[in-house]
């Protein structure tokens, strides 16, 4: 069996119908234009990785319908009697006019691949019978989803754990958002200072006038991330890591990871596109195979002197850079320990940025469970 396939900026449709059983090909034949060579290079290592044959058609002309429709027709006319079924779903619409007019002229199956809902449709069946919509049920693993978008995994800590009792001093700062912040601001910023001098040793910190300063050091102390109750000394740098932002990166995995239907949940990892730039998510996880990447903040996002300047417009820029790397139907989410103005919280919704702040923190799960869906 081959499937011959369109690509284009959706490589999702184009591989799922490969993993399904019922249909699953030995040989895949993708045709390409010469804008979307590189996304057939990935579908392409995809494939192989699955050993699954798979080779190129080139497409020089892809908005010329009579170029198109000789092409295809051409290589079905050199792979007659060949078991060949037409996935429609990708390519320019010239381009999947032509193909479906070719196979359907051929008497080859056709089908096409809802993408917001991951259903089969069958278009042109060989044996005329009416053939039901499949749903394809495998699951794509997070490492495969960011290969087809040309992207490897470096490291991806989702095996990664921390003390049991950390893990509840962390919804415990979730808990007391509000009482905290201040003093939950002063010790991050105080912990990312730690961790940029490479010291676990900050001294006795002013905390005049700092609201739950004593009874936050106290919990620290008590649960061993610091070495002296008036004083800022982390035992390891595990614990400053912790400290310095990681309590709310466990507490949004740990909450993702609960949520029914997710797929291959990952904490802070490390991808690499084909050039070599690297970037790290801090949450990220497939639903549906979709995927929606997570970027937690427990500083300040309210000192911007404009809408594109400051932490926070930084912050938005960056997560939705990487959520149109990741294809057509990624998901961003903004996790912030502090407070998110709704200047802010309107130009990350314009850009398909579901915002989680303070105010939402107390119910992490049902919230994040909403924007995945």
């Amino acid at each position: 069996m081959t499937h011959f396939c369109l690509v284009s900026d959706q490589p999702v449709p184009n591989f799922l119908p490969a993993l399904e059983p019922a249909i699953k090909p030995e040989r895949v034949v993708l045709a390409v234009s010469d804008g979307m060579l590189k996304k057939a290079e990935f579908l392409k290592k995809a494939f192989v990785d699955r050993q699954i044959q798979c080779e190129t058609v080139p497409v020089p002309e892809p908005y010329n319908l009579t170029a198109l429709q000789n092409l295809f027709v051409g290589w079905l006319d050199s792979h007659d009697g060949e078991a060949v079924m037409l996935n429609v779903t990708g390519g320019t619409k010239p381009m999947a006019i032509a193909a479906q007019e070719a196979f359907r002229m051929a008497g080859r199956d056709v089908f096409y691949v809802n993408v917001e809902t991951d259903e089969l449709f069958w278009l042109e069946n060989t044996d005329g019978s009416k053939r039901l919509p499949l749903r394809l049920s495998k699951p794509i693993s997070l490492k495969t989803y960011l290969l087809i978008h040309g992207y490897e995994m470096r490291e991806d800590k989702k095996h990664q754990s921390i003390p049991e009792e950390w893990k509840a001093l962390g919804a415990e700062m979730l808990r007391n958002a509000p009482k905290w912040q201040r003093a939950l601001a002063t010790l991050n910023f105080h912990a990312m200072q730690a961790e940029q001098r490479d010291v676990l040793d900050m001294g006795r910190i002013d905390a005049r006038g700092i609201g739950a300063w004593d009874e936050m050091m106290e919990q620290l102390y008590y649960n061993e991330i610091i070495c002296d109750r008036t004083r800022l000394q982390f035992r390891s740098p595990e614990a400053r890591a912790f400290a310095n932002g990681g309590w709310i990166e466990h507490q949004v995995f740990d909450a993702i990871r609960t949520i029914d239907g997710v797929q291959s949940p990952a904490l802070n990892l490390q991808i690499a596109d084909t050039d070599g730039n690297r970037n790290e998510l801090d949450v990220a996880v497939l639903s549906r195979n979709r995927l929606a990447i997570v970027e937690c903040k427990t500083k300040r996002l309210d000192r911007d002197a404009d809408d594109i300047h400051g932490p926070a417009a930084d912050t938005i820029y960056k997560l939705d850079a990487l959520r149109k790397s990741g294809g057509l139907r990624t998901k961003g989410i903004l996790v912030s320990f502090m407070p998110v103005e709704d200047r802010h919280k309107h130009r990350a919704q314009a850009a398909g940025i579901t915002v989680i702040d303070q105010g939402s923190l107390s119910r992490l799960k049902e919230c994040l469970q909403a924007a995945l869906k």
